[in-house]
Protein backbone atom coordinates (compact mmCIF):
# COMPACT_ATOMS: atom_id res chain seq x y z
CA UNK A 1 0.00 0.00 0.00
CA UNK A 2 2.84 2.33 0.80
CA UNK A 3 4.58 1.78 -2.40
CA UNK A 4 1.09 2.34 -4.22
CA UNK A 5 1.15 5.77 -2.92
CA UNK A 6 4.76 7.04 -3.20
CA UNK A 7 4.50 6.03 -7.28
CA UNK A 8 1.22 7.45 -7.60
CA UNK A 9 3.06 10.71 -5.54
CA UNK A 10 6.05 10.49 -8.00
CA UNK A 11 3.48 10.06 -10.86
CA UNK A 12 1.39 13.40 -9.95
CA UNK A 13 4.92 15.13 -9.40
CA UNK A 14 5.81 14.33 -12.79
CA UNK A 15 3.04 15.50 -14.35
CA UNK A 16 2.43 18.98 -12.65
CA UNK A 17 6.38 19.33 -13.89
CA UNK A 18 5.03 18.38 -17.24
CA UNK A 19 2.16 20.69 -17.31
CA UNK A 20 4.62 23.23 -16.50
CA UNK A 21 7.23 22.62 -19.32
CA UNK A 22 4.46 22.51 -21.78
CA UNK A 23 2.77 25.91 -20.27
CA UNK A 24 6.65 27.26 -21.24
CA UNK A 25 6.06 29.63 -24.47
CA UNK A 26 7.80 27.34 -27.63
CA UNK A 27 9.15 29.65 -30.29
CA UNK A 28 7.09 27.81 -32.65
CA UNK A 29 3.96 28.41 -30.56
CA UNK A 30 4.05 32.35 -31.02
CA UNK A 31 1.98 34.68 -31.93
CA UNK A 32 4.08 37.08 -33.64
CA UNK A 33 7.67 37.93 -34.02
CA UNK A 34 10.37 37.46 -31.20
CA UNK A 35 12.11 40.99 -30.90
CA UNK A 36 16.17 39.91 -30.57
CA UNK A 37 18.07 41.28 -28.09
CA UNK A 38 20.57 43.74 -28.10
CA UNK A 39 23.40 41.82 -27.20
CA UNK A 40 24.10 38.29 -28.45
CA UNK A 41 26.30 37.42 -25.65
CA UNK A 42 26.06 33.24 -25.85
CA UNK A 43 25.64 31.52 -29.03
CA UNK A 44 22.74 31.84 -30.51
CA UNK A 45 20.07 30.10 -33.35
CA UNK A 46 18.02 31.75 -34.96
CA UNK A 47 14.76 29.52 -36.36
CA UNK A 48 11.94 29.86 -38.96
CA UNK A 49 8.55 29.60 -38.09
CA UNK A 50 6.73 28.49 -41.08
CA UNK A 51 3.04 29.91 -39.21
CA UNK A 52 4.40 33.48 -39.39
CA UNK A 53 5.50 36.08 -42.03
CA UNK A 54 8.26 37.60 -39.80
CA UNK A 55 9.84 35.89 -37.47
CA UNK A 56 11.85 38.10 -35.20
CA UNK A 57 12.02 42.01 -35.26
CA UNK A 58 15.41 44.23 -34.31
CA UNK A 59 14.61 47.42 -32.50
CA UNK A 60 18.13 48.65 -31.94
CA UNK A 61 22.25 47.82 -33.44
CA UNK A 62 22.67 44.70 -32.49
CA UNK A 63 26.14 43.52 -31.00
CA UNK A 64 27.04 40.28 -31.81
CA UNK A 65 29.84 38.53 -29.91
CA UNK A 66 29.17 35.24 -30.04
CA UNK A 67 28.25 32.82 -33.00
CA UNK A 68 24.63 34.44 -34.21
CA UNK A 69 23.59 31.22 -37.17
CA UNK A 70 20.24 32.31 -39.21
CA UNK A 71 18.63 29.19 -40.16
CA UNK A 72 16.92 28.45 -43.98
CA UNK A 73 13.50 30.88 -44.50
CA UNK A 74 14.26 33.20 -41.23
CA UNK A 75 12.71 36.47 -41.91
CA UNK A 76 13.70 39.18 -40.38
CA UNK A 77 12.69 42.93 -39.66
CA UNK A 78 14.50 45.51 -38.32
CA UNK A 79 13.22 48.95 -37.33
CA UNK A 80 14.49 52.25 -38.81
CA UNK A 81 18.53 52.38 -37.54
CA UNK A 82 18.49 49.11 -36.37
CA UNK A 83 21.22 46.91 -37.83
CA UNK A 84 23.97 43.66 -36.96
CA UNK A 85 27.21 44.58 -35.83
CA UNK A 86 29.52 41.65 -35.61
CA UNK A 87 31.75 42.10 -33.05
CA UNK A 88 35.99 41.65 -33.15
CA UNK A 89 35.59 39.35 -30.62
CA UNK A 90 37.38 35.86 -31.36
CA UNK A 91 34.33 33.84 -31.20
CA UNK A 92 31.93 36.11 -32.97
CA UNK A 93 29.91 35.83 -36.22
CA UNK A 94 27.17 35.25 -38.15
CA UNK A 95 26.24 32.46 -40.18
CA UNK A 96 23.39 32.87 -42.32
CA UNK A 97 22.56 29.61 -43.93
CA UNK A 98 19.31 30.39 -46.56
CA UNK A 99 18.96 28.39 -49.67
CA UNK A 100 17.59 28.52 -52.80
CA UNK A 101 14.21 27.66 -52.19
CA UNK A 102 14.32 29.08 -49.15
CA UNK A 103 16.51 32.27 -48.67
CA UNK A 104 16.85 33.84 -45.36
CA UNK A 105 15.43 37.15 -45.59
CA UNK A 106 16.21 40.49 -43.89
CA UNK A 107 14.46 43.72 -44.30
CA UNK A 108 13.36 46.83 -42.70
CA UNK A 109 10.00 47.41 -40.91
CA UNK A 110 9.05 49.68 -43.31
CA UNK A 111 9.36 48.71 -47.15
CA UNK A 112 11.44 52.22 -47.70
CA UNK A 113 14.79 52.43 -49.10
CA UNK A 114 17.31 52.98 -46.47
CA UNK A 115 15.40 52.41 -43.78
CA UNK A 116 17.70 50.37 -41.48
CA UNK A 117 21.47 50.84 -40.92
CA UNK A 118 22.63 47.02 -42.39
CA UNK A 119 24.92 44.77 -41.36
CA UNK A 120 28.37 45.85 -39.87
CA UNK A 121 31.08 42.63 -39.56
CA UNK A 122 34.41 43.47 -37.75
CA UNK A 123 35.15 39.98 -36.93
CA UNK A 124 37.54 38.00 -38.57
CA UNK A 125 36.76 35.03 -38.16
CA UNK A 126 36.45 32.38 -41.17
CA UNK A 127 32.97 31.17 -40.31
CA UNK A 128 31.07 34.72 -41.07
CA UNK A 129 29.07 34.18 -44.02
CA UNK A 130 26.29 34.93 -45.93
CA UNK A 131 24.61 32.50 -48.34
CA UNK A 132 21.18 32.80 -50.10
CA UNK A 133 20.34 35.58 -48.05
CA UNK A 134 18.33 38.21 -49.60
CA UNK A 135 18.97 42.29 -47.91
CA UNK A 136 16.61 45.03 -48.55
CA UNK A 137 16.06 48.53 -47.83
CA UNK A 138 19.70 48.70 -45.91
CA UNK A 139 22.04 51.70 -45.44
CA UNK A 140 20.11 54.38 -43.63
CA UNK A 141 23.22 55.68 -42.12
CA UNK A 142 27.03 54.84 -41.27
CA UNK A 143 28.43 52.48 -38.26
CA UNK A 144 31.14 54.62 -37.21
CA UNK A 145 30.46 58.31 -38.32
CA UNK A 146 32.09 58.32 -41.73
CA UNK A 147 30.56 58.88 -44.42
CA UNK A 148 30.01 55.05 -45.57
CA UNK A 149 26.61 53.91 -45.68
CA UNK A 150 26.09 50.38 -46.98
CA UNK A 151 24.03 47.59 -46.46
CA UNK A 152 27.02 45.55 -46.01
CA UNK A 153 30.25 46.81 -44.50
CA UNK A 154 33.34 44.33 -43.91
CA UNK A 155 36.10 45.48 -42.09
CA UNK A 156 36.99 41.61 -41.14
CA UNK A 157 35.41 38.59 -43.34
CA UNK A 158 32.69 37.81 -45.09
CA UNK A 159 31.57 34.90 -47.73
CA UNK A 160 28.88 36.19 -49.50
CA UNK A 161 27.60 33.84 -51.98
CA UNK A 162 24.06 33.51 -54.18
CA UNK A 163 22.81 36.74 -51.86
CA UNK A 164 20.57 39.75 -53.17
CA UNK A 165 21.48 42.95 -52.08
CA UNK A 166 19.26 45.99 -53.16
CA UNK A 167 17.41 49.28 -52.87
CA UNK A 168 20.55 51.24 -50.91
CA UNK A 169 20.07 54.83 -51.06
CA UNK A 170 23.90 54.61 -51.22
CA UNK A 171 26.87 51.31 -51.86
CA UNK A 172 25.90 47.83 -51.76
CA UNK A 173 28.49 46.11 -50.18
CA UNK A 174 31.67 48.69 -48.70
CA UNK A 175 34.59 46.81 -48.01
CA UNK A 176 37.46 48.37 -46.04
CA UNK A 177 41.07 49.24 -47.23
CA UNK A 178 41.92 47.92 -43.71
CA UNK A 179 40.63 44.69 -44.43
CA UNK A 180 42.36 41.52 -45.29
CA UNK A 181 43.46 40.31 -48.78
CA UNK A 182 41.23 37.82 -48.67
CA UNK A 183 38.09 39.88 -46.34
CA UNK A 184 36.08 38.82 -49.15
CA UNK A 185 36.72 35.33 -50.53
CA UNK A 186 34.52 33.13 -51.84
CA UNK A 187 32.59 35.89 -53.36
CA UNK A 188 29.80 34.49 -55.85
CA UNK A 189 26.82 34.50 -57.58
CA UNK A 190 25.43 37.42 -56.18
CA UNK A 191 23.42 40.11 -57.47
CA UNK A 192 23.50 43.99 -56.68
CA UNK A 193 20.42 46.17 -57.72
CA UNK A 194 18.96 49.52 -57.47
CA UNK A 195 21.56 51.21 -55.15
CA UNK A 196 21.98 54.96 -55.16
CA UNK A 197 25.38 54.89 -56.00
CA UNK A 198 28.26 51.64 -56.90
CA UNK A 199 27.26 48.42 -56.03
CA UNK A 200 30.59 47.86 -54.69
CA UNK A 201 33.15 50.00 -52.85
CA UNK A 202 36.71 47.79 -52.18
CA UNK A 203 40.23 48.42 -51.74
CA UNK A 204 42.89 47.57 -54.50
CA UNK A 205 44.14 44.28 -52.56
CA UNK A 206 40.62 42.80 -52.54
CA UNK A 207 39.84 43.56 -56.46
CA UNK A 208 40.50 40.05 -57.57
CA UNK A 209 38.13 38.21 -54.87
CA UNK A 210 34.81 39.16 -56.60
CA UNK A 211 33.63 36.13 -59.27
CA UNK A 212 32.81 36.81 -62.81
CA UNK A 213 29.49 35.54 -62.76
CA UNK A 214 27.86 38.12 -60.14
CA UNK A 215 25.39 40.68 -61.44
CA UNK A 216 24.77 44.24 -61.29
CA UNK A 217 21.29 45.75 -62.51
CA UNK A 218 20.17 49.37 -62.27
CA UNK A 219 23.00 50.98 -60.06
CA UNK A 220 22.88 55.07 -60.26
CA UNK A 221 26.79 53.93 -60.60
CA UNK A 222 27.30 51.04 -62.37
CA UNK A 223 31.01 50.50 -61.91
CA UNK A 224 33.12 48.52 -59.12
CA UNK A 225 34.56 51.22 -57.54
CA UNK A 226 38.09 50.45 -56.61
CA UNK A 227 39.62 53.22 -53.57
CA UNK A 228 42.17 54.91 -53.21
CA UNK A 229 44.55 52.79 -55.44
CA UNK A 230 47.96 51.30 -54.13
CA UNK A 231 50.42 48.38 -54.22
CA UNK A 232 50.33 45.25 -55.69
CA UNK A 233 52.32 42.40 -54.56
CA UNK A 234 52.42 38.55 -55.64
CA UNK A 235 50.06 37.35 -58.50
CA UNK A 236 46.57 39.29 -59.18
CA UNK A 237 44.64 38.40 -61.85
CA UNK A 238 41.28 40.63 -62.88
CA UNK A 239 38.27 39.56 -64.81
CA UNK A 240 35.66 40.76 -66.81
CA UNK A 241 32.62 41.46 -64.03
CA UNK A 242 30.51 42.97 -66.83
CA UNK A 243 30.27 45.67 -65.76
CA UNK A 244 33.25 48.07 -65.43
CA UNK A 245 35.82 48.65 -63.33
CA UNK A 246 36.63 52.62 -62.32
CA UNK A 247 40.43 53.24 -60.65
CA UNK A 248 40.38 55.96 -57.96
CA UNK A 249 44.17 56.44 -57.92
CA UNK A 250 47.06 55.30 -59.22
CA UNK A 251 47.86 51.65 -58.70
CA UNK A 252 51.97 50.14 -58.94
CA UNK A 253 52.89 46.84 -59.93
CA UNK A 254 55.27 45.25 -57.57
CA UNK A 255 56.97 47.63 -54.15
CA UNK A 256 60.21 47.53 -52.59
CA UNK A 257 61.56 43.83 -52.20
CA UNK A 258 58.06 42.66 -53.02
CA UNK A 259 57.30 41.51 -56.70
CA UNK A 260 53.79 41.83 -57.99
CA UNK A 261 52.20 40.91 -61.38
CA UNK A 262 49.05 41.83 -62.72
CA UNK A 263 47.33 40.22 -65.54
CA UNK A 264 44.04 41.16 -66.96
CA UNK A 265 41.97 38.74 -68.26
CA UNK A 266 39.77 39.53 -72.25
CA UNK A 267 36.74 41.34 -71.88
CA UNK A 268 37.82 43.62 -68.55
CA UNK A 269 37.11 46.92 -68.93
CA UNK A 270 38.65 49.42 -66.86
CA UNK A 271 38.12 53.35 -66.19
CA UNK A 272 41.11 55.47 -64.84
CA UNK A 273 39.62 58.67 -62.83
CA UNK A 274 41.46 61.78 -63.75
CA UNK A 275 45.33 61.44 -63.33
CA UNK A 276 45.62 58.08 -62.07
CA UNK A 277 47.68 55.84 -63.73
CA UNK A 278 48.57 52.21 -64.10
CA UNK A 279 53.12 51.92 -62.99
CA UNK A 280 54.59 48.33 -63.51
CA UNK A 281 57.43 49.12 -60.94
CA UNK A 282 60.99 47.48 -61.65
CA UNK A 283 59.71 43.99 -59.87
CA UNK A 284 56.72 43.74 -61.46
CA UNK A 285 55.12 42.51 -64.49
CA UNK A 286 51.82 43.60 -66.62
CA UNK A 287 50.31 40.69 -69.15
CA UNK A 288 47.10 42.01 -70.92
CA UNK A 289 45.24 39.56 -72.68
CA UNK A 290 42.37 40.67 -74.59
CA UNK A 291 40.97 38.75 -78.16
CA UNK A 292 39.85 40.28 -81.33
CA UNK A 293 36.09 39.68 -79.89
CA UNK A 294 36.00 40.38 -76.51
CA UNK A 295 39.17 43.42 -75.94
CA UNK A 296 40.33 44.58 -72.88
CA UNK A 297 39.61 48.39 -72.48
CA UNK A 298 41.87 50.73 -70.60
CA UNK A 299 40.42 54.45 -70.74
CA UNK A 300 40.03 57.49 -68.81
CA UNK A 301 36.78 57.76 -66.96
CA UNK A 302 36.18 60.51 -68.97
CA UNK A 303 36.47 59.62 -72.66
CA UNK A 304 38.58 62.76 -73.78
CA UNK A 305 43.01 63.02 -74.08
CA UNK A 306 44.59 63.92 -71.47
CA UNK A 307 41.61 62.08 -68.69
CA UNK A 308 44.09 59.61 -66.91
CA UNK A 309 47.65 59.51 -67.02
CA UNK A 310 48.28 56.43 -69.11
CA UNK A 311 50.64 53.28 -68.35
CA UNK A 312 54.34 54.05 -67.31
CA UNK A 313 56.59 50.53 -67.68
CA UNK A 314 59.97 50.55 -65.82
CA UNK A 315 60.28 46.49 -65.54
CA UNK A 316 62.53 45.22 -67.93
CA UNK A 317 60.41 41.81 -67.50
CA UNK A 318 60.36 39.81 -70.54
CA UNK A 319 55.98 39.28 -69.82
CA UNK A 320 55.45 42.36 -69.65
CA UNK A 321 52.95 42.55 -72.64
CA UNK A 322 49.61 44.23 -73.87
CA UNK A 323 47.24 41.90 -76.22
CA UNK A 324 44.28 42.81 -77.99
CA UNK A 325 43.61 46.09 -76.34
CA UNK A 326 42.00 49.45 -76.30
CA UNK A 327 43.84 51.77 -74.87
CA UNK A 328 42.84 55.47 -74.81
CA UNK A 329 42.90 58.98 -73.37
CA UNK A 330 46.17 59.13 -71.57
CA UNK A 331 48.45 62.05 -71.53
CA UNK A 332 46.83 63.76 -68.43
CA UNK A 333 50.62 64.70 -66.80
CA UNK A 334 53.90 63.60 -66.81
CA UNK A 335 54.64 59.99 -65.75
CA UNK A 336 58.32 61.11 -64.31
CA UNK A 337 57.78 64.47 -63.53
CA UNK A 338 59.07 66.32 -66.57
CA UNK A 339 57.02 68.06 -69.36
CA UNK A 340 56.04 65.01 -71.12
CA UNK A 341 52.98 63.46 -71.26
CA UNK A 342 51.92 60.43 -73.49
CA UNK A 343 49.92 57.39 -73.09
CA UNK A 344 52.70 54.93 -72.77
CA UNK A 345 55.95 56.04 -70.85
CA UNK A 346 58.78 52.82 -71.39
CA UNK A 347 61.65 53.12 -68.75
CA UNK A 348 63.56 55.70 -66.99
CA UNK A 349 66.60 56.25 -65.49
CA UNK A 350 68.56 54.15 -63.04
CA UNK A 351 70.18 50.56 -63.10
CA UNK A 352 66.64 49.65 -62.22
CA UNK A 353 64.52 50.91 -65.10
CA UNK A 354 66.46 52.49 -67.85
CA UNK A 355 65.93 48.58 -70.25
CA UNK A 356 61.87 48.29 -69.75
CA UNK A 357 60.54 46.16 -72.28
CA UNK A 358 57.01 45.80 -73.20
CA UNK A 359 55.68 43.97 -76.41
CA UNK A 360 52.11 45.57 -77.80
CA UNK A 361 50.18 43.29 -80.33
CA UNK A 362 46.49 42.73 -82.02
CA UNK A 363 45.60 46.29 -80.10
CA UNK A 364 44.52 49.65 -80.80
CA UNK A 365 46.53 52.90 -79.16
CA UNK A 366 43.79 56.43 -79.65
CA UNK A 367 42.64 59.80 -78.30
CA UNK A 368 46.02 61.15 -76.53
CA UNK A 369 48.18 63.58 -77.97
CA UNK A 370 51.46 61.02 -77.77
CA UNK A 371 51.28 57.44 -77.96
CA UNK A 372 55.25 56.71 -76.70
CA UNK A 373 58.15 58.53 -74.67
CA UNK A 374 60.79 56.15 -74.23
CA UNK A 375 63.61 56.61 -72.13
CA UNK A 376 66.80 57.25 -74.47
CA UNK A 377 68.51 53.95 -73.97
CA UNK A 378 69.62 51.43 -76.46
CA UNK A 379 68.38 49.03 -74.12
CA UNK A 380 64.69 50.23 -73.76
CA UNK A 381 62.40 47.85 -75.56
CA UNK A 382 59.25 48.22 -77.07
CA UNK A 383 57.84 45.46 -79.83
CA UNK A 384 54.76 46.36 -82.10
CA UNK A 385 53.04 43.49 -83.74
CA UNK A 386 49.48 44.68 -85.62
CA UNK A 387 49.38 47.88 -83.81
CA UNK A 388 46.57 50.33 -84.58
CA UNK A 389 47.14 54.07 -83.86
CA UNK A 390 44.21 56.55 -84.18
CA UNK A 391 43.70 60.09 -83.23
CA UNK A 392 46.44 61.36 -81.97
CA UNK A 393 49.29 64.13 -82.29
CA UNK A 394 52.59 62.55 -82.04
CA UNK A 395 53.66 58.51 -82.32
CA UNK A 396 56.53 59.86 -80.09
CA UNK A 397 57.40 62.56 -78.19
CA UNK A 398 60.36 63.84 -76.01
Amino acid sequence: MTNRIISLFIISVFLVFSACEKEEPDEQQQSGPRELDCSITSPTTLKNNPDLPVDYVVNCLVSVNEALTIEAGTVIEFANEAGLSVAEAVNAAIMAEGTSAEPVILKGTADVEGYWKGIRVLSTNPLNSLRHTHISNAGSSSFNGADIQSPIKVEGKLRIQNCIIKDSPSVGIHVGSWAPDDAIAGFSGNIIENCGSYPIEIALAQLQEIDANSIYNANQKNKIYVYPGGTITNDHVWKDFGIPILMNNDVYVGYGSEPGSLSIQEGTEIHFMTDAALRINSNGYLAVSGTAANPVLLRGEVPAPGAWKGIFVMSNDLRNSIHGTILSHGGSSSHNGSTVRSLIRLGTVGQCCNSAKLSISESTLADTDCLYHLYDSEDVVLTEISVTKESYLNEYCE
